[in-house]
């Protein structure tokens, strides 16, 4: 073998060698998760602290996120600005600015200025339910960070509440927009209680935005966007979602999708196609409130940020099963609907065990009001009847934080696609002597249901 072979062979191992190490040693991504202050929202809504911590949690437990570590801070910003200097992205959840500005970390001494800084160089960036609230000064730069914003200067109603945007607490069928954006990879529809902000303020004809997820399946509109993502000039990357109030949706696997996959998204990493994979099956959020008493051995946080005294107790590790244990202010516990006369019907979802009833009527039958039915309007259908006791309310927040559960024995349960679904239309409940009568209108023309004597 002649002698500019071998350095010819030699050249290119060193070459393959470098290449190799470069790859095998590149540094891992950064995202850092940033939570504000606790307010006075009861326990089990607007967990910032939680939030941040569970984040924490699935970032470095899934293989999707190759590594990347999660850096926390408490009490609304790092108190070394410069931990964001390397941040791939940053996640904020926090107050907002409506009642008071400082209440947002933004406008809190000079850290707008100093997320700008992060934004001109291209760091990503994430803003979580009431972190989208924004003065209307500053527009131009929050639309074009992440798309959108809550707009509570600019609207029509009032002398001094001028909300353009809006807010309601309900049960939707949260629903994508796209599966073709790597932030909707993977995404299904999903039911949940939220307390959703929509009609938010975007820039006219905006091509960068892309709708990710509405608040409900009537339409694809604006007005119905709940969480969007934008990609900026230079390659910077935005996502807000103003869903978040309530802690356990953590637990739906396509509410947690949603936000990791905005996650990867934005700090650029590559999002499989079947969205980011998570698990909070090893949480011990237990674990994780006694940890924040040391942020930076525990948490591996650099910076020692104090913490909220006192510390807000978490939910269990897995609210769903375990809600009976969350710890709740007495203020805001009141048990006195589930005492109170609410009349022969009440109008509200319904779970049962074949799915929540989402537009339901539950109307006490019977010569003594014995037992009770609940009706679909939305299929035109009877899905549920039980004897005994008619509705009961959770205490939380009196009575109003959650749907109303079946206080009876449980007799019948129906599925909805036994009713005429999509062919029908409510028009009305009428209360006889002996019956209850339900006005439904079909394509072909209009039709009554009569159920039983009430």
């Amino acid at each position: 073998m002649n002698l500019c072979l071998l350095k010819r062979i030699r050249n290119y191992a060193v070459f393959i060698f470098f290449l190799g190490g470069a790859i095998a040693f590149a540094a891992p991504k950064k995202i850092v998760l940033i939570a504000g202050p606790l307010d006075d929202h009861p326990p089990g809504t607007h967990e910032y602290e939680n939030n941040i911590l569970l984040l924490k949690h699935c970032i470095e437990s899934s293989a999707d996120f190759g590594g990347a570590k999660a850096e926390i801070y408490f009490n609304g910003w790092p108190e070394n600005p410069s931990a964001l200097n390397d941040a791939d992205t940053i996640f904020i959840t926090s107050g907002g600015s409506d009642r008071k500005e400082t209440d947002h970390p933004l406008y809190v001494g000079d850290h707008f200025s100093q997320l700008e800084r992060q934004m001109k160089r291209g760091c990503g960036l994430m803003l979580y339910h009431w972190t989208t609230f924004h003065p209307s000064r500053m527009h131009d730069k929050i639309t074009e960070w992440i798309g959108g914003y809550f707009d509570y200067e600019t609207g029509p109603d009032g002398p001094t509440k001028k909300w353009f945007s809006k807010i309601e607490n309900h049960h939707w069928t949260a629903t994508p927009v796209t599966t073709t954006h790597p932030v909707g990879f993977g995404l299904r529809a999903f039911d949940l209680s939220e307390e959703f902000y929509f009609n938010i303020r975007f820039r006219e004809n905006d091509s960068r935005l892309t709708p990710i997820l509405l608040k409900d399946t009537i339409g694809v509109s604006k007005e119905n966007v709940v969480a969007w993502a934008v990609e900026r000039e230079g390659g910077g990357r935005g996502f807000g979602f103003t869903g978040g109030h309530f802690y356990t949706n953590w637990w739906i696997p396509d509410f947690r999708k949603l936000l990791l996959n905005a996650m990867a998204w934005t700090a650029k990493i590559d999002v499989p196609r079947n969205g980011v994979d998570s698990s909070l099956e090893n949480f011990d959020s237990q674990a994780s409130q006694k940890n924040k008493t040391n942020v930076a051995s525990a948490l591996g946080s650099p910076a020692k940020n104090s913490l909220p005294t006192p510390a807000r107790k978490l939910l269990p590790a897995n609210p769903e099963k375990d809600s009976g244990k969350v710890a709740k202010e007495e203020a805001w516990k009141d048990s006195r609907l589930s005492q109170t006369d609410v009349g022969q019907f009440l109008s509200s979802s319904l779970p049962t065990p074949n799915g929540t009833v989402l537009k339901g009527i539950s109307i006490k039958i019977g010569e003594h009001d014995e037992a009770a039915v609940c009706y679909d309007t939305a299929s035109a259908n009877l899905r549920a009847a039980w004897t005994g006791k008619f509705l009961q309310f959770d205490p939380a927040r009196f009575g109003l934080i959650k749907s109303p559960m079946i206080a009876g024995e449980l007799k019948i349960v129906v599925s909805a696609e036994n009713g005429w679904n999509k062919k029908t239309n409510y028009r009305g409940l009428y209360l006889m002597v002996n019956a209850s009568c339900f006005h439904m209108k079909r394509t072909e023309g209009q039709f009554s249901n009569r159920r039983g004597s009430s």
